[in-house]
């Protein structure tokens, strides 16, 4: 792939070991001296220097412009699942000296970045180059005197090898310049206090179930030092059964106020506005037709209304006794899986592109799509004892997922299977049942994959949750934070005392931290809409869905107060996003 460029840099003059300070300006090259491998176990990264640079010298270290490494490699040679992505790479650390076999760590973050993947599932070696680091990149302001530059490789999950077998560390010298010193600042204790506290909240809301903690490579210096500059805009949807179409009402509503009334005659999609949307039953439907579907709002709100009657028995969900029961509306309303099947075959064949089979459409999405969508499912074996099984649209750089290749209306299913009412779905090893019994606020969740993601270190402007209906109106209490000795539990456990939904206590933590979290802390991030008073229900009047509560049985338009204003939409608009 990279053959005749890679070749260019077998011609020039080796680094020089000694008086680089002193050498001439122009490229030179640090040649490996031998072949390595390695292969993975487990989930666990393993890893291995295979060649390094000599000591540098301060003089030395303010004359590299520019580094990237040139390799030729292969790995074991098959792969079961591709779209579960490749899970060999290479790396170039900074190592305190050359007796030195781990990366330095500073302010708590592992100084390695990766260059570049290893080729999949391919036994016959193959030339590949990697990412250029130039002057300005935090890279060159960790180095310090007497440290040297290492080419490590990596391999993750079992099966997984790399076979090294020649690499070129190309470094640029030029004029001397300073290099601006690394800050890391507090990245890494803000986040695991955060993290502590997301897990603080899932031990009073969910006793004994399996805490996901973020893997260490998350704090590598790649995950902290990324090249991206838009701030992120997460959006984030409730399970409601019949109640999604009015989460969607409300998000026409803020796209209204942030586009104008003719923000779809524009073409301007949640797709295009967010950079991961993410849902939990028919929350998570809705996410898919938003986000993986790329449907306008309009047309979302349209195919809901369209195949509502069949999906949404009235007969249940008419049941009053029921309904008064906070959780029971979603857990009882069962989808006809034929009628999301008919949408989804109707709506792609309008697109572009587009296969008409929606049998054969996997969620995962393109590798160059811009917006990235999840949904959660609960493993019926164990559903009170393991974490949520997050099904992906992208390939998640730090954690395989569990069914790569899970197809589209198969993940639609499994996020909405509510099992008091609708047959499980089973895909490969997972028999699985609606996400909502674990995470119907999926808040937690999704901080978890934004840090995994995109890395802990990366800015987001908008945080939205969007309820499908909330409990009586209580007093809200706000929990007071103190990064430097966080004490959630207590507050929770008083915050449980006035609120009646694990939904809106999760909403009550998420106001608190995410508006107080690194980077920009203080800065007001996270917005939650919901209706109410009183469980907000749809029944059909004159042709046509309306919105009523139980407190006021009169249709009610579904309004913004000021806060709709949020968000960081309307100033500044929120724009399409912009990579």
């Amino acid at each position: 792939m990279e053959g005749n460029h890679h070749q260019e840099w077998k011609k020039y003059p080796a680094f020089p070991l000694t008086d680089a300070a002193t050498a001439e300006n122009g490229d030179y090259v640090i040649h490996s001296d031998s072949t390595a491998d390695i292969e993975a176990v487990d989930a666990e990264v393993q890893s291995k220097v295979w060649f390094r640079s000599p000591r540098l010298d301060a003089d030395t270290i303010k004359r590299i412009n520019r580094i990237q490494l040139h390799t030729k490699s292969s790995d074991q040679g098959q792969c079961l699942d591709k779209e579960a992505g490749t899970w060999t790479w290479f790396e170039i650390a900074i190592m305190a000296d050359e007796q030195a076999e781990t990366p330095r760590i500073k302010d708590g973050i592992k100084l390695t970045w990766e260059s570049h993947l290893n080729v999949q599932a391919q036994s016959v070696p193959e030339e590949r180059a990697g990412r250029e680091f130039r002057t300005g990149e935090k890279m060159f302001g960790a180095l310090e005197e007497g440290n040297v530059l290492a080419v490590q490789i990596c391999a993750q999950y079992r099966d997984w090898a790399i076979y090294a077998e020649e690499g070129y560390l190309a470094i640029e010298l030029g004029n001397p310049t300073d290099h601006t010193p690394v800050n890391f600042e507090n990245v890494v204790s803000r986040t695991k206090s955060f993290q502590h506290a997301i897990m603080e909240m899932n031990e009073v809301l969910y006793p004994g179930m399996e805490q996901r903690r973020l893997p260490d490579i998350v704090f590598n210096a790649s995950r902290i030092d990324t090249s991206e500059t838009h701030q992120l805009r997460v959006l984030v949807i409730d399970g409601g059964g019949v109640r999604g179409l009015a989460a969607l009402h409300i998000l026409n509503k803020i796209m209204i106020r942030a586009h104008g009334e003719d923000y779809d005659a524009k073409n301007i999609k949640p797709c295009d506005v967010f950079d991961m949307i993410c849902g939990t039953s028919t929350g998570g439907l809705i996410a898919i037709m938003l986000g993986r579907m790329k449907m306008k709002v309009s047309d979302c709100i349209k195919e809901y209304e369209n195949f509502m009657d069949k999906v949404f028995p009235r007969g249940i969900l008419d049941n009053k006794f029921l309904n008064d029961i906070p959780g029971v509306g979603y857990l009882l309303s069962g989808l006809s899986w034929n009628s999301i099947k008919t949408a989804m075959r109707t709506y792609m064949q309008d697109q572009e592109g587009k296969p008409a089979d929606p049998e054969q459409v996997l969620l995962k999405d393109d590798d160059n799509a811009k917006c990235k969508v999840f949904v959660t499912a609960t493993r019926k074996q164990d559903a009170n004892s393991t974490a949520p099984v997050l099904l992906r649209s992208y390939v998640n750089p730090v954690e395989k997922n569990k069914l790569p290749t899970i197809k589209l209306w198969e993940a639609a299913r499994a996020t909405s299977a509510a099992p008091l009412y609708f047959k499980h779905v089973t895909v490969g090893e997972y028999t699985l049942v609606d996400g909502g019994l674990q995470a119907n606020n999926p808040l937690g969740w999704a901080w978890n994959e934004v840090m995994t993601t995109f890395g802990p270190a990366r800015t987001t402007s908008c945080f939205l949750s969007i309820g499908t209906g909330a409990a009586e109106a209580k007093a809200i209490p706000t929990i007071g934070l103190n990064w430097d000795l966080l004490k959630i539990k207590a507050a929770f456990l008083d915050a449980l005392s006035a609120l009646t939904t694990n939904t809106e206590i999760t909403n009550v933590l998420f106001r608190s931290l995410i508006n107080n979290f690194a980077p920009q802390s203080g800065i007001k991030k996270y917005w939650r809409f919901n209706v109410g008073d009183g469980w907000v229900d749809l029944v059909k009047k004159n042709d046509s869905w309306v919105a009523q509560s139980d407190s006021d049985p009169k249709p009610f338009d579904i309004a913004l107060d000021d806060s709709g204003l949020c968000c960081g939409f309307a100033r500044p608009k929120l724009e399409r996003r912009r990579c």
